[in-house]
């Protein structure tokens, strides 16, 4: 839950009052605690609201509290003013405004359990209603053809039939079943929504995660995707994503999924960060093609000889015929690129030709070579 939306919900009954860090409300709430010691700060998982009386009453303490807070990734910090805390230090708030780290001061007269009963009740109330739009985008997805169980639910939240939707799929390789670093990367990638005009889906399945773009939405889709992908880049993730195409109903939604994932897939084996659907020319046809024995009877009837070749004597023949075929030919850019002679080049592309029985010079023999090539690729 957004920190801005639960801070709104407790302002006024509370008297929580924003002393800094106005900048970091976009922060996601996961839980809220009560601390009083540097030591369990420690413990923290990263999104939660922190309370603190400041007991021990050292304006250095607080400073380091909020230091600890803010390396440990919590969402925010509210101080109890009184008989510990006067005032909240100067440094600390210098600080807060520094890191947009959020900072609240309350009376005294508060009781913190009394807020974190609140605040805890308003979470698991957000993350049922996350849990139930995720079961029925779910449904959406392998129930498409059983519009009862996921319609009637995505209308309640705004989702309607005949939206357009678009899903990216992000492969987030050190995603484990840790809890902190998964939550972690989820409240990284959900910041990067925050002013969508329709509220996103974002959710894991297994070591990917799943998002949905609705309506106004969608035209940002490349945008957050590129976004989460320089943020995987930034922290080390090892995040690679894969866009689907657009489509015109919630019906649809298997379609764009299907896409994305296929798109990841390929993605991963060209080892590129980002591909979209929409601009994969050739591959999108070969994509749409059901009949996958088909495609894979077509690419052996086209490279099969080399590909034997390859396994039974370990030679590179596969990599050689793709390379001459994507060079246009060029044996010299080839013989740059692996740092050897022409002639040694020259030899392989000869002992392909002979495998294959072909002229590599013909034009529409060399895009028949491509097409399997890529086809491979999506196989």
């Amino acid at each position: 839950m957004e920190l801005y939306k639960l801070w709104k919900e407790v302002e006024k009954k509370y008297q929580m009052r924003l002393e800094a860090g106005e900048k970091g409300l976009s922060r996601e709430t996961d839980w809220v605690h009560i601390i009083e010691s540097l030591q369990v700060a420690e413990f923290l998982r990263g999104g939660e609201l922190v309370l603190t009386t400041g007991m021990k009453g050292e304006e250095q303490w607080l400073l380091e509290l909020g230091k600890k807070l803010w390396e440990k990734e919590a969402c925010g910090l509210v101080v109890n003013l009184g008989p510990y805390i006067k005032e909240v230090p100067l440094a600390l708030l210098d600080f807060a405004e520094e890191k947009d780290f959020p900072v609240f001061v309350m009376p005294w007269e508060v009781h913190l359990v009394d807020v974190t009963r609140t605040i805890c009740g308003l979470l698991n109330e957000y993350d049922m209603t996350e849990q139930k739009l995720t079961e029925a985008v779910e449904n959406a997805l392998y129930h498409s053809q059983v519009p009862e169980m996921y319609l009637p639910y995505m209308k309640r939240f705004g989702y309607l039939a005949d939206y357009n939707y678009q899903i990216a799929v992000m492969d987030v390789k050190l995603a484990s079943q840790d809890y902190s670093e998964r939550g972690r990367i989820l409240r990284a990638v959900r910041g990067l929504c925050q002013e969508l005009p329709v509220r996103p889906v974002l959710f894991w399945q297994e070591e990917r995660l799943v998002l949905l773009l609705a309506e106004d939405s969608v035209p940002m889709c490349r945008e957050i995707v590129e976004k989460a992908v320089s943020l995987g880049e930034s922290r080390n993730y090892g995040l690679r994503a894969g866009i689907g195409p657009v489509v015109t109903t919630l019906g649809c939604l298997p379609r764009t999924y299907e896409h994305a994932m296929g798109t990841l897939e390929l993605a991963r084996r060209k080892q590129e960060k980002l591909l979209d659907y929409e601009e994969l020319g050739a591959y999108k046809i070969i994509m749409d093609v059901q009949d996958r024995k088909m495609l894979n009877r077509y690419c052996n009837g086209l490279l099969g000889p080399v590909m034997e070749q390859d396994a039974k004597k370990q030679t590179d023949y596969m990599e050689m015929l793709r390379e001459y075929i994507e060079t246009g030919g060029s044996v010299q850019e080839m013989a740059e690129r692996h740092f050897c002679h022409r002639n040694t080049i020259t030899y392989k592309i000869q002992k392909i030709k002979a495998l294959l029985n072909v002229d590599l010079d013909d034009m529409t023999r060399r895009l028949e070579i491509l097409l399997a090539f890529q086809i491979l690729d999506c196989l």
